[in-house]
C-alpha cells in the first residue's frame, strides 16, 4: 500500500513539473513573439536616417570592469542632449580624429530639425557623451570610472541622443525657440528602440556634475513623453531594466568600416590610450564662451551634487 502512495506521489509530482515546464516553455515563446512583433513594427516605422560615423578616436569600447577591476553591470540609461551648433558643424567635429583626450566627444545619434536620424556610434560602443557625471536611481549614485585619469562618469552605461538645437540657440542662452515636433518624434523612437524604461531616462543638464550643463533648453517634457508612449503602446513595447548596456544594438546594419580595438585604430582598448577618455562634450556644447573644450577632472565624492 505505501508502496502504491509512493509511486501516486511520484507519478503527481513529475505531472505537475512537466506542467510547469511546458508553461514556461509557451510563456518564454510567447515572450520572444512579443518583442520580435514589437521590433518588426518599429523597424517598420522608423523615422528617415543616414549614417555619419564617428572618427574611432571619439568613441571607444563599453567596459564590463572598472579602473579598480570590480566587475560594472549597470543597466542602460538615455542621455537627451542638445548639439548648442548646427548638425552638420557637430557632425564635422565628430568625424575629425581628435588623439587629444580634452577634445574627444559623441553621441550615439543626433536628430536633424526636419527629424532625420543620423547614426554616429554604434549602440554598442560608448560615445564620450557626459564626461563627470553620474546619474541617481533607486539603486543610489551609478557613475563608472573607466579611465585612471578622469573623473567617472555614466558613459559606460549611457545611450546619448540629441537634439539639433535652432539656429537662435547656438548661443550660451537660457531658452531658445525649441524642437520641431518631427525632432521629438524620432527622439521618441529612438528611446522606445533601446527598451530602456522611463525611470532611466534623463537629460545631460541632470546627470552632469560641473553644474555648467543645461541642455536640452527649452525641453517640452510632455511632447516628449506624449511620442515616447504612444511608440511604446503602439508597438506593444515592455521596457526591460534587466539588460546590459553591451546588449544595445544600433537599429541598423550598417556599421563604420573601422573597428575599435582594430589595427587602424590600435590601442583603443587601453584604459591609459587617450581614445579612452571620458571627456565627452565639455564646453564644445554649450558651457565655455570661447567655443573651445574645458576640462574638469574632479574626483567623484561619496555625495555627488545633484
Amino acid at each position: 500500500m505505501w508502496k502504491q502512495l509512493r509511486k501516486r506521489d511520484s507519478t503527481r509530482s513529475l505531472a505537475i513539473a512537466l506542467f510547469i515546464l511546458v508553461s514556461l516553455v509557451v510563456v518564454s515563446f510567447g515572450a520572444l513573439q512579443s518583442s520580435a512583433r514589437s521590433a518588426d513594427w518599429l523597424a517598420q516605422n522608423q523615422p528617415r536616417w543616414q549614417t555619419a560615423w564617428a572618427n574611432p578616436t571619439n568613441y571607444g569600447d563599453r567596459f564590463a570592469k572598472d579602473v579598480y577591476g570590480q566587475t560594472v553591470s549597470n543597466a542602460p540609461i538615455v542621455v537627451l542632449h542638445e548639439t548648442v551648433a548646427s548638425a552638420s558643424s557637430t557632425i564635422r567635429f565628430f568625424q575629425t580624429p581628435h588623439p587629444n583626450e580634452d577634445e574627444q566627444a559623441s553621441y550615439h545619434a543626433l536628430v536633424q530639425r526636419d527629424g532625420t536620424i543620423v547614426y554616429l556610434v554604434p549602440f554598442e560602443k560608448r560615445a564620450f557623451g557626459a564626461g563627470n557625471s553620474v546619474f541617481v536611481s533607486a539603486q543610489g549614485y551609478e557613475a563608472v570610472k573607466t579611465h585612471p585619469k578622469y573623473s567617472a562618469s555614466v558613459n559606460n552605461f549611457a545611450v546619448h541622443f540629441s537634439f539639433e538645437t535652432p539656429p537662435d540657440g547656438n548661443n550660451n542662452g537660457n531658452a531658445h525657440s525649441g524642437y520641431t515636433a518631427a525632432q521629438y518624434r524620432s527622439i521618441a523612437w529612438l528611446v522606445a528602440y533601446t527598451r530602456v524604461p522611463d525611470s532611466r531616462i534623463t537629460t545631460h543638464k541632470l546627470v552632469d556634475r560641473s553644474g555648467t550643463r543645461k541642455d536640452p533648453r527649452s525641453f517640452n517634457i510632455n511632447q516628449f513623453w506624449r511620442e515616447l508612449h504612444r511608440y511604446q503602446r503602439s508597438a506593444r513595447l515592455q521596457p526591460s531594466s534587466s539588460r546590459l548596456a553591451s546588449d544595445l544594438k544600433t537599429p541598423i546594419t550598417d556599421r563604420p568600416s573601422f573597428s575599435v580595438g582594430s589595427e587602424s585604430s590600435p590601442g583603443l582598448r587601453d584604459l591609459g590610450h587617450s581614445a579612452d577618455s571620458d571627456s565627452g562634450l565639455d564646453g564644445l556644447h554649450s558651457s565655455s564662451p570661447n567655443g573651445r573644450t574645458e576640462r574638469r577632472d574632479r574626483a567623484v565624492p561619496s555625495a555627488p551634487q545633484a
